[in-house]
Order: C-alpha cells, then structure tokens, then sequence
C-alpha cells in the first residue's frame, strides 16, 4: 500500500509537470509607454498550422497573457483602434514566465487610405456595454460641417444625435443625462449639466461613447458615457495650421467674414521623458444687418479655446498628466436683428477654466494606482445697454434688456482607482477598486428692471 501511494503521488507530480506547459506575460505600451488597454494581441506557431492560434485582450495596465503547451517559434500580432498594426512578428519562447513588451505606434499621418469593411460579431460577450470608438484619423476623415466644432463629428458615432441648437444627445436622452469626461475627468457644465466646453479636434487623439449597462463609475450619466482623450506629443516636433487667412465678403462695404483658424504644435520637453501639446481654435464671427442704419447694423463676436496638454515619465512607471483648458467667448449687441435694434441687445460674456493632473503608478503583476485631481470654473456676465424698461411693440422692441446678471459655478473632483492584477478562476477577471469625490458650488446675481408687452391696438 505504501508503495502504491508512492507511486501514485509521483504520477501525479509527473502529470502536473507534463500540463504545466509555457505561461508568456506581456504588455502593450504606446511610443510614449503608456499602457494601451483593450488591445487584440494573438499567438500563432510559426511552423504549425495556420488555423491554430491564441488570443488575448490587454486590461487596464496594457498586460496579457498566453498558456501554452510548449516552447518553440511563435508569431505575435497587436493592433488596437488608432494605432498602427503589429503584424506577426517572430518571436522565439525558451522558457516559462517568459515576458514580453509590444510597442505600438499611434496613427498621426495617413499618406495612403484603405477602407476594409469588417462586420462585428452580434454579441460580444467580453463587454457589458456598448461601445463605439472615433480615432483621430477617422476624426479627420469623415465629412461634416463647421469642422472647426468638435460637436458635429460627435452626431457621426452611432447613438449621438444633435439638435438645432448644436446639443448633443444619447440615445435621444437630454443632453445633460451623458456623462462627459476629458481625459478621465468630468467636463460637464457645473450649472446645466451639458457639454459646454469647445476645444480643437486637432488635439482629439480619440472619442468613445458608451452605453447599456454601464460600471458604477459611470453612474452620473443615466443615458451614457462620452470620452474625449486628447493627444500629448511625441518625440517628434509637429505644428498644424488650418484655416489661418481670413476671407473678406461685401456687406455694405467690405468686412472680414466668419473666420475659424486653428494652430497647433507639439512635441518632446525632453525626448524619451516628457511631451507637449498645445492647440489654439478661434471663432470669428461677423454678423451685419441689412434693414438697419449704418453704424447701427454689425455686431461681432470673438469665441477661443486653447489646450495644453503634458505628460511627463517621472520613471518607467509613474507617469504624470497635466493639461489646462481655456475657454473665452465675448459677444457685443447680442439678439441685434431688424426689429430689434442696438439698444434692445445685451453684451454677453462668458469664461471656463479647466485644470486636471493625474499621476499613474505601474506595480508589478499588472496591478495599477492612478490618482488626479481636476477643477472646473465657469463664468458669466449679461449687460444691457441701459437701465430703460424693455417695451415689446407690435413693429419691434425698444428700450434695454430686462436682465442684468453675474454667474459663477465650479466643480473640485478628486478621483483615484486602483487595478488590481487580473487572475484566471472559471474565466478571465480583473478587479477595480475606485473612488469618486465632487464639491461643487453655485453663485449668482441678477437684477431685473422690467418690460411690457403691447398688444396690436397698443393697450
């Protein structure tokens, strides 16, 4: 008897040995390693056959891995939406707990295009929710009008609708029911709760829209979720200028017409450490009036964003975010039309500042501490031409505006997320342990005089 446990226990030594087989770790970094998550990485022998293969998706920390049963020559592939493909490269395993980092280029310059059509699977069962992607060059590409706002490339992802006045809505929801991040923190407006913010598509490096049933850290948006991240340079110097001499046209003498230059420029602080990217978008609007006197018939209106965006490798891995927003629009005789003269207009105003810093650790085993901290300030200023009552007449309105007013709004977020390293148990998981903290506040003044409304037998 006690030789046959001997015997059994080394059959079972020798079993566990014999399927023990090659375990490969690995990640997926960009140019600047930085993790690229939900990559498609696949494994296939290089002398086997073609139809045997293995693949793998990267989580959060960019890091995969492949239980093989033996070593030799493989083929290794990665690609990912916005990047340029890895294709098969050769790759010789002569160990276990081999390990392996992929690099993958982002998609800054298309000098020839092909359009492949795929058709996506009717259920995915990796995800949850539903997911849609726009990469930068697919941002450049598609054809919309007013390129210079970021919202009418939005309406070209399935699920996103836009309205009359430029709003955006999910899955027909109201606009501020979608929860709106930049790179990782909330952008809504503090106040109404929509997408206010306007900044170049140059600096987009992609937008993602998600819906259905969404994670918890998702849970501000009832209708969905709206990414935009944005590009921070690389090791390359670039700068961009699109639309930059202005057109004149003939409006009772010649005038300089709606003009929307953008200029951009990045590249490295120090190459291999840090990056830049900063992008400058102008609105220019000129509006005349042909029904009124001259002097008394244009108003015109001054709308700018820019973004700097930096990302600094304090080490291989802890890697810090930081970028800044601005925002600044400025409309004189705003309302100024036929019937309604200049001293009925109102000088509108208004201001949004942006600043977020993140900082990302890389422990060992896939495990990742991401902490950052954003803040949001909005300003805005309504002034009428006087203190006159506003008189609504059947021929047309005169008098001052009615309203006089100061608003101003902002948002503090804390966030921190800590992804722990994924394991196998029935299946593939990853836990993330996250936390969310938001203060915001409310200030306005507002002082009315007044306004009558005639009826047509001036009563």
């Amino acid at each position: 008897m006690k030789r046959f446990c001997t015997l059994l226990t080394i059959g079972v030594a020798l079993f566990q040995v014999a399927h023990a087989g090659v375990r490969l770790t690995g990640r997926v970094l960009d140019d600047n390693n930085v993790a690229v998550a939900g990559a498609q990485v696949t494994l296939r022998p290089a002398d086997g056959p073609s139809g045997i293969r293995w693949q793998a998706v990267t989580d959060a920390t960019g890091a995969f891995f492949f239980q093989l049963e033996t070593t030799g020559d493989y083929l290794i592939s990665a690609q990912h939406p916005g990047f340029f493909r890895l294709a098969e490269r050769r790759l010789r395993i002569e160990r276990s707990d081999q390990e392996l980092t992929l690099v993958l280029n982002q998609q800054q310059e298309i000098f020839e295009r092909v359009t492949v059509a795929y058709s996506p699977p009717a259920i995915d069962l990796d995800r949850t929710s539903a997911q849609q992607r726009m990469s930068s060059t697919e941002i450049q590409a598609v054809p919309y009008p007013t390129t210079s706002n970021l919202r009418n490339v939005m309406r070209a992802m399935p699920g996103v609708t836009q309205d009359s006045r430029g709003g955006i809505h999910l899955n027909g929801a109201p606009e501020e029911q979608v929860y709106y991040t930049l790179d990782g923190f909330q952008i809504n407006d503090p106040l109404t709760g929509r997408f206010e913010s306007r900044l170049s598509v140059d600096s987009v490096r992609a937008m993602e829209v998600s819906s259905g049933a969404l994670t918890a850290e998702y849970g501000k948006g009832a209708a969905g979720a709206l990414a935009i991240k944005t590009a921070s340079g690389d090791d390359r110097l670039r700068y961009s200028a699109t639309n930059f001499i202005p057109g004149v046209e003939n409006h009772k003498g010649l005038i300089i017409g709606n003009w929307t230059p953008r200029l951009g420029v990045s590249g490295p602080i120090r190459k291999g450490r840090a990056w830049f990217s900063d992008n400058l978008d102008i609105y220019y609007m000129k509006h005349v009036v042909e029904d009124l006197p001259k002097g008394e018939d244009r108003t015109t209106s001054w709308r700018a964003s820019n973004l700097l965006r930096n990302q600094v490798n304090l080490t291989p891995s802890n890697i810090l975010y930081t970028g800044f927003l601005i925002n600044t629009w400025t409309a004189p005789r705003t309302g100024l039309t036929a019937l309604d003269p200049w001293e009925t207009t109102v000088d509108r105003r208004s201001r949004q500042w942006f600043l977020h810093l993140k900082d990302q650790v890389y422990f060992g085993r896939g495990a990742l501490l991401e902490a950052g901290f954003a803040s949001l300030r909005t300003f805005g200023r309504e002034v009428p031409q006087g203190q006159q009552i506003l008189e609504i007449l059947p021929e047309g309105r005169r008098g001052n505006y009615f309203a006089d007013a100061v608003r101003k709004a902002r948002r503090d977020q804390y966030l921190a997320n800590f992804f722990l390293p994924a394991f196998s148990l029935a299946g593939s998981h990853q836990l993330k342990l996250g936390l969310d903290l938001d203060s915001v506040r409310y200030w306005q003044d507002v002082r009315r005089t007044g306004y009558q409304h005639y009826r047509p037998d001036y009563s």
